[in-house]
């Protein structure tokens, strides 16, 4: 998710110490990670309403549908194209 190396953890770290104190950045990051896990969980339910009511997931099945078809239209003109390029077969002739 974020590109953070051990390098800059350890900055983070110290300058937290620094700034905050060892007696107050247990609190500090609890709260941090409360408020990370509210906004996490806030996300999911908004995104489980949304597909809840404009039904995401029938849309999404109607268009995989729909490629599968157009997949399949595609490789029947492929067919066509190459036995139209396709050089006389003598295997009927006799």
């Amino acid at each position: 998710m974020f590109d953070i190396g051990l390098l800059e953890l350890f900055l983070i770290a110290v300058v937290s110490i620094l700034v905050l104190g060892p007696e107050k950045l247990p609190i500090a990051i609890r709260s941090i990670a409360k408020t990370f896990y509210w906004f996490k969980r806030q996300t999911s339910d908004a995104k489980e309403e949304m597909n809840k009511a404009f039904d995401l997931n029938e849309v999404y099945q109607r268009f995989k549908e729909m490629k599968e078809i157009l997949d399949g239209i595609k490789r029947t003109e492929k067919i066509k194209l190459l036995w139209k390029r396709a050089p006389s077969l003598d295997i009927f002739k006799n």
